[in-house]
């Protein structure tokens, strides 16, 4: 948050992080010394004029940033005495001066970066890597991967928002003059939080897979206990089964069941059912049936300064409320879908250097952050040539 601090000018506002507040109010909500901030922006406020949004960039090192007076054209509008004077504290990781990027720099640059086809196919299958994205999306149970390719890129967006909906469910009850009970649910479409996406990625993937299901091949069944050679109490029974099966499964089996009595079991469960299974078939490359296509949408987020934690919910947060505003199936071509976004977070490598984490090696953040993102079902990145 940011405050204006001496006689605060009636059509100046402050603008950080997308919220709009009065200087009043951001006075109010300034009295926390320990706010940080990464970027400014003043908006005008006029009559006759659209608004306009002016971004200053990072402070200077001493904290305090003038308005310039070249914003100030029209003369109805004066020039505020006041000056940003709250102090900025920096990371020696996210110092543009250490890394050479401010904080929207970076992203601009990648934003450029991602509008040449080389760039987003090289980033898709070398630097991120198509098996980190597939994996994220899907998760094969009955299938094996054997050959992942990028077919196309189907669809490039900059910027795009989400906005949650608002759904509200309760009861409402009427006592008289006759007891009723109505269920109600409402929807409020883009009344919720919103959420950025820097680039987003359709993609379609080509893959080469195998069928490990294995098909039926005969059925058969029998009298349970003809099978078991017969048997002459329940504790026989018992003693059989469990040459067949572990003793915990008969044990869940006979309370499952409410089995006390051997003319429990035979009424209840004394049919063997037996299913016999082909062999799953081998691989085969050429076999039409092989191949298969996997629709992918990446949504890659940038993320200038080494804050392992907010990048982490930024991702999170825009992965669920993307998820709920959209109906997907749960499966597609045999491979069940996780998630129809595949977040990708992107880091310059220059903010990770040794101890930028107190007692860790630049590789040992590298690979951490990559594993926690993992373990989230998301993807982190870190771009080297920022």
């Amino acid at each position: 948050m940011l405050a204006l601090v001496t006689n605060p000018h009636p059509q100046v506002f402050a603008f950080f992080d997308g919220a709009l507040c009065s200087s009043e109010n951001s006075r109010a909500l300034n009295k926390n010394p320990a706010t940080t901030w990464q970027w400014l922006g003043v908006v005008l406020r006029h009559p006759r004029k659209a608004v306009s949004l002016l971004r200053l960039g990072i402070p200077s090192s001493d904290g305090i940033v003038k308005i310039p007076e070249a914003i100030f054209s029209d003369e109805t509008i004066r020039p505020p005495s006041a000056l940003f004077t709250k102090p900025v504290k920096h990371s020696p990781v996210v110092d543009s001066q250490t890394i050479g990027f401010s904080m929207s720099a970076f992203g601009d640059l990648m934003t450029l970066q991602f509008l040449q086809e080389s760039f987003v196919t090289d980033f898709l299958t070398t630097k991120v890597g198509l098996p980190a994205i597939f994996n994220a999306a899907y998760n094969l149970t009955d299938l094996q991967l054997h050959d992942l390719t990028l077919a196309s890129v189907d669809r490039k967006t900059f910027q795009s928002p989400t906005f949650e909906s608002i759904r509200i469910t309760g009861t409402h009850e009427r006592i008289t003059p006759s007891m009723e009970r109505s269920q109600i649910e409402r929807s409020m479409r883009r009344y919720g939080r919103l959420v950025w996406v820097e680039v987003q990625l359709d993609l379609t993937l080509a893959t080469k897979v195998q069928q490990l299901a294995m098909p039926i091949d005969s059925i058969r069944t029998a009298n349970l206990i003809e099978d078991l050679g017969g048997v002459t109490s329940l504790a026989d029974l018992r003693t059989k089964l469990q040459t067949r099966y572990s003793p915990s499964v008969v044990d869940a089996m006979f309370k499952a069941l409410r089995i006390s009595t051997l003319g429990d079991f035979q009424e209840r469960m004394n049919l063997l059912v037996q299913l016999f299974f082909k062999p799953a078939p081998a691989f085969d490359p050429a076999d039409p049936a092989s191949s298969r296509v996997f629709p992918v949408t990446v949504c890659v987020k940038f993320q200038a300064d080494l804050n392992i934690s907010d990048a982490l919910q930024a991702a999170k947060l825009c992965r669920a409320v993307m998820e709920k505003e959209t109906d997907f199936n749960p499966s597609q071509d045999g491979a069940e879908i996780k998630t129809p976004y595949v977040i990708v977070t992107v880091y310059p490598s220059s903010v990770v250097k040794d101890n930028a984490i107190p007692g860790l090696t630049a590789a040992q953040i590298t690979s951490s952050v990559q594993t926690l993102f993992t373990a989230e079902g998301m993807v982190a990145n870190f771009f080297a040539g920022a």
